[in-house]
């Protein structure tokens, strides 16, 4: 069973039986024998820009260091930049 946020309603729909909506602070969480595995997904550079100036990323990630020995952010989309 994977426990995945309301806003994430196209990873529910992709789930179909194994996705469950819960509240949580972060996009999804995950039970496997190695433990919990929470996840967050950003959109690069927006979501990742916007949730760091407004603090959400900061609060999303220590909600996912009480529920979860593991975690990551996965990051999607493309940070350009010209040296």
């Amino acid at each position: 069973m994977i426990l995945v946020s309301p806003n994430e309603g196209e990873l529910l729909s992709v789930l179909g039986e194994l996705g469950m909506a819960a509240n949580l602070p972060f996009d999804f969480l995950l039970y496997t024998r190695a433990g919990p595995v929470a996840g967050d997904r950003k959109h690069c550079p927006s979501d990742l820009l916007s949730s760091v100036r407004d603090g959400r990323l900061d609060r999303e990630l220590a909600a996912m260091r009480t529920r979860a020995e593991h975690r990551f952010i996965l990051l999607e989309g493309a940070i350009l930049y010209t040296a």
